[in-house]
């Protein structure tokens, strides 16, 4: 298990096993998402055409959930702020 700390402008540095091991280099850019109380970081590929390779081959089912899940949350905080 590898522990960073959060410094007070909200950084952290990513250990070196996790940065060799994804090939994270210096301005390499991530995504953060969160997902049941998990920070999850996703490396985007350096040339974006490559990394978009047989994107389209995967199942666009989670894609569908959080499009739902999103929506939902739209409904009820346009519900709850309609009656002001």
């Amino acid at each position: 298990m590898y522990v960073s700390k959060v410094s007070p402008r909200g950084q952290i540095v990513i250990p070196k096993y996790f940065r060799d091991r994804l090939a994270i280099k210096s301005y390499s850019k991530v995504v953060f998402s969160e997902d049941e109380g998990r920070l999850i970081i996703t490396v985007l590929p350096a040339d974006p055409i490559a990394g978009a390779r047989g994107i389209l081959k995967k199942s666009l089912e989670p894609l569908l959930e959080l499009m739902k899940k999103n929506r939902e949350e739209e409904i009820a905080y346009e519900k709850k702020h309609s009656r002001e």
